[in-house]
């Protein structure tokens, strides 16, 4: 909407706060005020990173789930100091509440190795060959979107460690073979 998209914009260079109207991937609406700390283009998608009085914490909100938008009266309270690597410091768009970051480490074989290998998934990845494939090393403080990235290469990607991304992709496989063990025509 551009209106969201404006009153963003607005709010950002006046610092003010604003009350937005927003809907969860489930569906389900809250209002909220946020303090907006930086708008963001990731993947051609606009988000805004924002203090949420609400959550007492940063989030990052989808500015397409965000129906009503409007600036309030009240000054900001919160700020994006410049060293600040919130955003930058881990994988992905998604960053979770207080999570604590980790390094995750994928191995790619055949053609997902050579994709990968000319990709840039993270300012501080590390890549190196083995015997098997491509053994990527990333931080990460949020898996979802990494989950759904090593799950488009299929078995050409592995998951080395941590164990708990390696239990997400197993019981997220799970899920999909019962869709099609439980198939009806």
């Amino acid at each position: 909407d551009p209106k969201v998209f404006e009153n963003a914009l607005q709010c950002l260079r006046h610092g003010r706060r604003m009350n937005i109207s927003y809907r969860s991937p489930a569906g389900k609406t809250s209002r909220r005020n946020i303090d907006p700390l930086k708008l963001v283009n990731y993947q051609g998608r606009w988000y805004i990173l924002a203090w949420c009085h609400l959550r007492r914490d940063r989030r990052m909100f989808h500015l397409a789930r965000i129906s009503r938008a409007a600036a309030t009266v009240l000054r900001t309270m919160h700020r994006l100091d410049p060293g600040d690597d919130w955003l930058s410091g881990t994988f992905g768009i998604f960053k979770g509440g207080a999570a604590e970051r980790y390094q995750a480490r994928i191995l790619f074989s055949g053609t997902a190795a050579e994709i990968v290998r000319r990709q840039r998934w993270h300012p501080g990845q590390q890549m190196d060959q083995t015997g098997e494939g491509l053994v990527l090393t990333l931080p990460v403080a949020d898996d979802r979107e990494l989950l759904m990235k090593i799950l488009q290469f299929g078995s050409r990607a592995r998951i080395l460690e941590p164990d708990s991304l390696r239990r997400k992709a197993r019981e997220e496989l799970d899920k999909m073979v019962q869709h099609y063990h439980n198939e009806q025509h």
